[in-house]
């Protein structure tokens, strides 16, 4: 951002009014954080600063994919450092396995606190009684169970009954290996694989490996 002798008359570019603005409102949820007592993100609560971009409010253990960051280092690599803070919005294919679960309501285009490791509440499409891990789900602010995911469940309100409930999972903790499909023929050494989902569709992008032989 451009600096400016004090007193000197300017007027300000709209990128650079709209970096003010988001550093007013990242203020504010950090003085709103300390009023409110609520807690603070460490190593051990694993809560990370995100900006919801998803369009509209969320509540409280909503599921969102993440984006970006909301400072990168070319804009300000201290703040980058120092305050690591996402943007945050309705998952779609491409964050499979890159997701937080909201810590408190947030208001479209605000800033607040979500988990993105450890123990956490969270709703689950479960499809099948028998799938332990969970994934995001496209378009929606709740996890479906799988073969394999970013989350491992380790309760379910119901072990019996498959529909979407309230379970506890543990985000980030992914113990056994996704199945992927090959999407092309081999070429020149490579392939191209995709996730594979427990009801046979792929999932995510496309990834380019090298075929030993």
């Amino acid at each position: 951002m451009r600096r400016f002798p004090s007193g000197q008359t300017f007027i300000p570019l709209a990128s650079e009014w709209n970096d003010i603005a988001d550093a007013v409102d990242f203020c504010k949820a950090l003085k709103a954080q300390r009023q409110q007592g609520q807690l603070k993100p460490n190593a051990n609560v694993g809560l990370v600063l995100i900006r919801n971009d998803s369009g509209s409010d969320q509540n409280r253990f909503a599921v969102l994919g993440i984006y970006g960051v909301v400072i990168s280092p070319n804009d300000n690599q201290l703040e980058f450092q120092n305050m690591p803070a996402l943007a945050v919005g309705m998952p779609a294919a491409a964050q499979y396995g890159r997701f937080v679960v909201l810590a408190e309501p947030i208001v479209n285009g605000s800033f607040g606190y979500a988990h993105i490791t450890g123990v956490v509440p969270v709703q689950v499409s479960i499809v099948a009684v028998e799938y332990d891990y969970a994934d995001i789900t496209a378009g929606e602010t709740y996890l479906t169970a799988d073969i394999a995911g970013a989350a491992r469940i380790i309760y379910k309100d119901d072990e019996s009954v498959p529909g979407t409930q309230w379970c506890y999972v543990v985000l980030n903790e992914t113990s056994i290996p996704r199945l992927y499909k090959a999407t092309s023929a081999p070429f020149a050494g490579e392939i191209t694989i995709k996730a594979l989902q427990s009801n046979g569709s792929t999932i995510g992008s496309d990834l380019v490996v090298k075929v030993v032989t």
